[in-house]
């Protein structure tokens, strides 16, 4: 569900293996044209998923990952 609610403004995703205490890694490649719907959809939710959760966001990236 955390993925399908970011997925609207992604052109391909990446899932990895979760690093330390994380429970979740991926990799989203987001056009530029589409970079303030993505974060928008980011913002949201993690105000959904409230102070439990911490939602980090890092980027943007070099596109080379998705090669």
């Amino acid at each position: 569900d955390i993925v399908a609610a970011l997925r609207g403004a992604v052109r391909q995703e990446h899932l990895s293996e979760p690093a330390a205490n994380d429970f979740l890694n991926v990799s989203f490649l987001v056009h530029r044209d589409e970079e303030e719907d993505f974060l928008a959809a980011e913002k949201q939710l993690a105000d959904e998923l409230g102070a439990d959760f911490t939602v980090r966001l890092h980027g943007p990236l070099p596109a080379y990952s998705f090669v």
